[in-house]
């Protein structure tokens, strides 16, 4: 269940606190899952050039591979932020984290013996930037721009549950497109959570592993949707807004999908069935 919105601070203070000079870690309880949103043009533009010493240098190659500049300093914010806020949950040097990463490239923290657990996710669609962070167990988090797909039912047959399919088709053609990407989000959110391939079918082991789930549809801004994939130990879930803690006044978690729950949220979007 949703329990409201969170008002934690990730920058409270002076920079200094990045560096995590006594400073207490951020409170995230087991049974929590935080969801911060960014918009990545704006953080870039914001961010001291100074910010890019926090990263490591195969993240600076990786930045330096892009062919688009604004990719390239995309790539940069989203890093930065994902530094800053796990160095703030753990109370360390957002440049002291190292991160190792899947067989299918889902990135997870080497974390020091005596540090508590953090699982995190990441995803965005243009410049909007969505991290998933929990101490509860893996989470998987995706977001999409609602658009026009003429091969829709195609990818549908190919990539979802026959039921999901035949749903869609069922769907009135005004509302296909965003019921499409729910159902899209809905299952790359628990794909990465699983630490599996992205833009195919579950695998007959994912689908087993459904019911450790449960899965969230919301709206993160006009346009968009976005899931998050979260076990079932971590059900209370607040969506905050990089750099300041506000509160997401553009969507909505809801429960939806696997398995089916009440989902309490508040915020002024629409709920989502």
């Amino acid at each position: 269940m949703n329990r409201g919105w969170s008002n934690v601070d990730p920058v409270a203070g002076p920079r200094t606190n990045d560096a995590g000079r006594g400073i207490p870690a951020l409170p995230l309880q087991g049974d929590e899952v935080h969801v911060w949103w960014a918009r990545l043009d704006e953080a870039a533009r914001e961010e001291p050039p100074e910010a890019r010493a926090a990263l490591s240098r195969d993240e600076l190659e990786r930045a330096a591979q892009f062919y688009f500049a604004s990719d390239s300093r995309r790539y940069v914010a989203g890093r930065t932020i994902l530094r800053r806020l796990l160095g703030r949950y753990l109370g360390r040097n957002p440049a002291s984290l190292a991160f190792a990463y899947g067989r299918h490239g889902k990135p997870r923290l080497v974390s020091a013996p005596h540090r508590a657990a953090i699982f995190f996710n990441v995803t965005h669609a243009d410049g909007l930037a969505l991290f998933a962070i929990t101490r509860s167990d893996e989470v998987g988090i995706d977001v999409e721009r609602v658009r026009e797909i003429p091969e829709w039912e195609r990818i549908s047959a190919a990539c979802f549950d026959p039921r999901e399919h035949v749903r869609l088709r069922r769907v009135p053609s005004a509302h296909r497109r965003e019921a499409f990407f729910r159902a899209w989000t809905r299952q790359e959110a628990v794909l990465k959570a699983l630490g599996l391939g992205l833009g195919g079918p579950l695998p007959p082991a994912g689908r087993g592993a459904l019911d450790e789930f449960s899965v969230r549809t919301f709206l993160p801004a006009p346009g968009y949707v976005a899931a998050l994939a979260v076990a079932r130990g971590g059900c209370r879930t607040s969506c905050v807004a990089w750099p300041r803690g506000d509160p997401l006044t553009a969507g909505r978690i809801a429960q939806s999908g696997w398995p089916a729950r009440d989902g309490n949220g508040r915020g002024t979007g629409g709920e989502i069935s």
